[in-house]
Formats: C-alpha cells, structure tokens, sequence
C-alpha cells in the first residue's frame, strides 16, 4: 500500500502545473467547466452570504477590532496600549487594521471574508481535481459552497476565513509546482503555511503532519519537505523571539488557555454547556487567573496554562471528549438557530 501511495503521489506531482487530473486524462488548469462553474457558485456564495445573514461585529470580533485599532494608534499589539497581548496571534489583527486602513471602518469586511472563504474553496477543490477528477473538483466545490455554517465565519470578524486561504493556498502551491519549478513551490508554501501560523497557531501541526507524509508515502520528496519546514520556521521565529524579549520566554504561538480551561473541568463543561462562554467569568479558578487584567495578557494567561494542565493530568480521556465534542459543535453551528 505504500509503495502505492507513494508512486501515485509521484505522478501527482510530477505533472505540470497547469494540468490537473479528470477522468482518463487531465484537465487545463484554465478548464472552462471547471470555471463557468465556480463562477455560478461564487454567485450563489455570494448572494446567500449578503442575504441570509446579516454583517455584526460581536465578542472575538470585538477584541480584534480592538486590537487592530491599537495597531493603527501606532501602540503595537495590546489591547489597552499598554500590555503585550500573547493569548491572541497578530495575523488577524494586521489583516483588519490594513482594511481600516483602507477603508476607514469595518463596511465591506464581510465581503472580504466571503471571497477568503470561497479562495480557500476553489483551492480545494482544485488540489482534489489534480488527484481524483474535474467530476470530483466540481463536486467538492458544490458541496463546501452548500456548507451553511462554513459560510456563517464570515458574518463576524473571525480569524478562519483568513486562516483557510492561506492554509489552502499554501497546500495548491506545494501541490501545483512541476519539478523544474519544486523549490519555488516549497518556498512559497513554507511561506503561506508561516503567515497562517499568525493567524491561527494550528498550522504549526501541520508542520509534523507533512513529516510523517513524506516518510510514510513521499520519501522522494524529502528535500521538499525540508524546504517547507525551514521556510516556515523562518518566518515564525521572529514572533517567539518577540515573546522571548518581551515575556522572558519563546512561548508558542498559542491562542486563549481559558476554552481549554471548562474542557478539562467536567462540571464547568456541564454548566458551560447550558449557560456558554460566560460561564467561565462566574467559575472562581478562572476569575482568580484573570483577576482584573485582559484576558489575553500574559500573566493571566500563564496562570490559565497551569490550570488547564492541571486538569489534563487529571482527566485526560474526558477532556480529550470533551474536545470532540466542542469541536463536533463548532462545525455543526449555525448563528441563531440554537444556542
């Protein structure tokens, strides 16, 4: 089954960019199925995007807003201008602060966020139309189109839809580079894996999940690999570097310890499950780590670090439960239809 895998990742990429997979033989990059078609979607994106739910900048939205309004104040990334925020990642906010920059508010982000969004899903599609077929291209691109709560990220100002096209966009790039052309494909992955990392911190995973790619089916594109990882490692190391002289510590590219606070305490989850995030500011541990300072600041977040780890050493099969569970939420969401 390796030897499988690996030949027919050898032939994926081994084809010119500008040739993808359908049916017995391969499909321009420049098909005008595949285009005609996700021009339509885009439409229909777009339309129920605008028609179906209303634009409103609320809790996370807020604080981004917040620290994106920081930025422009020239006071750097803090919430109240004082107070280096690491609970939150900067990606997002610089985004924000460049479309304020721009356009002086907040009108015509959602948008924005659309088109990220629907990039991030022609990228998909396209990287499965390399693989499996135009049939399969059109088919995935439908199916995400049709994805109400996929499309519901872009109706507050949230981190995903960026964080989905860069993601997206760096896999496309690494997929859809021939072999004269390989290095540049891995520089610019590696570069848009890196820009990723800063808006949401999960993509450094992925930098251990591609390691165990090529080892297990892609061990002819080891140098590859290497290029992606060292690429993005650069463009991380300034941010730990900043936490170092900043806090005294390279601290990850973390976001906030408190979710991970109520999923690894059962009965805050029982009562979080009822009442919502606010639960956490009437549960004493929390309140204690907070104490009267922004969340997202370092200290509090420090001491909801050791909370939360506390309580993974203590339960670890329930909070890892827990988890799925949340995130079998986060994905099954639609604004205003429950709680």
């Amino acid at each position: 089954l390796t030897k499988r895998t690996e030949r027919r990742s050898r032939e994926v990429f081994q084809q010119p960019a500008s040739r993808c997979r359908t049916g017995y033989g391969f499909m321009n990059r420049n098909d005008r199925t595949f285009w005609v078609t996700a021009l339509v979607l885009l439409v229909v994106h777009l339309g129920a995007g605008h028609l179906l739910r209303d634009f409103e900048v609320s809790a996370d939205g807020l604080e981004y807003l917040r620290m994106a309004e920081q930025m422009l104040s020239g006071r750097g990334f803090t919430f109240d201008g004082i107070n280096p925020v690491v609970g939150k990642t900067p990606g997002l906010p610089a985004f924000v602060a460049l479309h304020l920059r721009i356009v002086g508010s907040t009108a015509g982000f959602h948008t924005v966020q659309l088109l990220l969004l629907y990039y991030s899903f022609v990228s998909v599609a396209l990287i499965s139309g390399k693989i499996l077929g135009r049939f399969v291209a059109i088919a995935v691109l439908t199916a995400l189109v049709l994805i109400e709560p996929l499309r519901g990220l872009s109706t507050n100002v949230l981190s995903e839809p960026l964080f989905m096209a860069l993601f997206a966009w760096g896999l496309y790039a690494l997929l859809h580079g021939d072999n004269s052309h390989r290095g540049r494909s891995g520089v610019m992955a590696g570069l848009l894996f890196g820009l990723a990392t800063y808006v949401r911190p999960i993509s450094l995973f992925w930098s251990a999940v591609l390691v165990v790619m090529v080892f297990l089916v892609m061990r002819s594109h080891i140098k590859l690999a290497i290029i992606v990882l060292l690429v993005q490692a650069s463009v991380v190391c300034p941010w730990l570097a900043r936490n170092y002289l900043t806090f005294g510590e390279p601290i990850p590219m973390v976001s906030n310890w408190g979710p991970l606070v109520v999923m690894t305490d059962e009965l805050l989850w029982e009562r979080f499950s009822k009442k919502g995030w606010g639960i956490l500011y009437e549960n004493p541990p929390f309140r204690e780590a907070i104490g009267l300072e922004f969340p997202f600041n370092h200290a509090p977040q420090s001491r909801l670090r050791a909370v939360a780890v506390n309580g993974l050493k203590n339960d670890p099969t329930g909070s890892l439960w827990r988890c799925v569970q949340q995130v079998t939420f986060a994905w099954t969401y639609v604004p205003g239809t429950k709680e």
